[in-house]
């Protein structure tokens, strides 16, 4: 768990880093046209793996206990398979889609696009499936070398090609680190574990429809929101306001590195105090987390409330001035989320998905909503605007249906006493 959320604030602060960097490099229209590219490659990873890597996680422990390499060698190659599948589907009807127009997708870029798309989706998938052999190691090499290892490539060629460095060379330099992390995934994959071809099962098509499937419907709704939104931001403010909010975005984030790094330890804290029944211990536990969270971020609500063009000069330049005040905004949404803690992970634990999906999908209709009626008003400010508009809802909306909660989990019946 340790070396876990090492891992997580590890990638953070690279992601971070490196955003600033290529922020910097490429200027506010050009970041904006990344950003919309990356939005299409997540969507179409979201949509291309549709469950998978969650149902070859879950069946593939399954399967290491009894040692059953059988089926194991048949989940992975169901997988591969299903991915293989709708990732065609996919990229065929954005290609008809998308056809040559070079003002949705330029050409020259669909094929270092589709690239990430299916090095990230197969990496992904063979890392849930040695996870669930017990090699936790491979998804934390992918995470690894897929973030900051794509920002030091980026660094490399950077310098390599310092004037003429530009959006083709950053996605090529996000497709090296993918190649490398599907490598590394294969090694591990391959790792004292020989696949058979064998003739696939039809009860996985089964439990996949059934188990997966249908769950990651609500799933790819909610990971998609921000993808969409970003589009729809390009569409109505154009490359250059997209790019300048999403500067300020990315600086937002170093806010919320000690709540990522509190939710990434606070879940079995939850259940051990959970499953003992203790009420005091479980608040202890998550007050201690909600403290981690707010003490890491208020110095950065400072500096970003006071100092925000000051900051903006010095760590991307003046071409994004535009976004100081979108960055106190953004910043201070993620002060009040800290101030309420990790209360989705609590719910998390307590098994109250169907609570958390209801929250989560009001949550995206309205942050949607609101960018389209606020973006075309206020400009890059009423998408600041939209997004802690949206956040306070999630946070409040979880937090009252925490405290209205009577059980916890679906055999423990008392009340819950956690103060948000």
């Amino acid at each position: 768990m340790f070396k876990s959320t090492i891992v997580r604030i590890f990638s953070a602060l690279f992601t971070f880093l490196g955003g600033i960097l290529i922020a910097r490099t490429l200027g506010p229209a050009d970041l904006g046209f990344y950003v919309q590219i990356i939005a299409i490659i997540t969507l179409l990873y979201n949509i291309s793996t549709a469950g998978i890597p969650t149902f070859t996680l879950r069946e593939s422990s399954n399967f290491s206990v009894v040692k059953d390499n059988n089926s194991l060698s048949q989940l992975s190659i169901f997988a591969i398979i299903v991915f293989s599948f709708l990732t065609i589907l996919v990229l065929i009807a954005f290609i008809l889609y998308s056809g040559k127009n070079e003002k949705i997708f330029p050409v020259n870029m669909q094929y270092l696009s589709f690239g990430i798309t299916i090095t990230w989706g197969v990496s992904t998938i063979l890392d849930s499936v040695s996870r669930g052999r017990g090699f936790i190691i491979a998804g934390q090499l992918s995470e690894l070398i897929i973030r900051p290892g794509g920002f030091v490539l980026f660094f490399i060629i950077f310098f390599v090609f310092l004037s003429d460095t530009n959006v083709k060379i950053t996605l090529f330099a996000l497709l090296s680190a993918n190649i490398i992390a599907l490598i590394i995934s294969i090694i591990v994959f391959f790792k004292d574990f020989e696949i058979k071809f064998l003739a696939i099962s039809p009860n996985l098509l089964k439990l996949w429809l059934k188990g997966c499937f249908y769950n990651s419907i609500v799933e790819i709704l909610i990971k998609s929101s921000f993808p969409i939104s970003f589009i729809i931001i390009a569409n109505i403010l154009g490359d250059e306001s997209l790019g300048i909010y999403r500067a300020g975005y990315q600086l937002s984030l170093a806010a919320g590195i000690g709540l990522l790094a509190a939710k990434a330890v606070s879940a079995p804290k939850f259940a051990a105090a959970i499953n003992h029944k203790s009420t005091i211990s479980l608040h202890t536990e998550y007050t201690s987390a909600m403290k981690i969270g707010i003490l890491f971020s208020i110095p950065f609500l400072l500096i970003f409330i006071l100092f925000p063009e000051k900051f903006i000069h010095i760590l991307l330049g003046d071409e994004y001035y535009e976004a100081s005040f979108s960055l106190s905004l953004l910043t201070f949404g993620i002060f009040l989320n800290a101030a309420v803690g990790p209360i989705d992970v609590l719910l998390q634990v307590k098994r109250q998905d169907k609570t958390l999906i209801i929250c989560t999908l009001f949550r995206v209709v309205l942050y949607i909503f609101l960018v389209c009626v606020l973006a075309p008003i206020y400009d890059i400010l009423g998408v600041a605007i939209a997004h802690i508009s949206s956040l306070v809802f999630w946070c409040l909306s979880l937090s009252l249906c925490n405290r209205l909660s009577k059980k916890i989990g679906n055999k423990t019946s008392h009340k819950s006493i956690v103060k948000n």
